[in-house]
């Protein structure tokens, strides 16, 4: 197991229904943990900011499906975009009175 990575990390990934793992500096638990949640079929969204090199070998589908950020705010928004189109937008709220969805 990579250093830093408890039980508790590994419980935690086990009821996650995606994992974000930014390489932003990454030490070698990022990719454990990614590995970790793909071997479990939980979807991994990869990050890392523009200015920071990612080591991953050729051909590795995380450098083609990562989310490359400058600002905090890039990173907000390329998320939430990924994010919604990985699991969807969720359930809607019933209205009131209602017991149910929609219109």
């Amino acid at each position: 197991m990579a250093e830093g990575v408890t039980e508790a990390v590994l419980s935690q990934i086990r009821e996650s229904q995606l994992l974000v793992a930014d390489y932003t500096r990454a030490d070698g638990a990022v990719p454990f943990v990614a590995g970790f949640a793909l071997g479990l079929g939980i979807p991994v969204v990869s990050t890392c900011r523009v200015d920071q090199a990612v080591d991953l070998r050729a051909g590795d589908r995380r450098s083609q499906d990562m989310l490359r950020w400058e600002r905090p705010e890039d990173l907000a928004a390329g998320l939430a975009a990924r994010i919604v189109a990985t699991l969807g937008r969720g359930p809607t709220k019933a209205k009131a009175g209602t017991g149910h969805g929609g219109g």
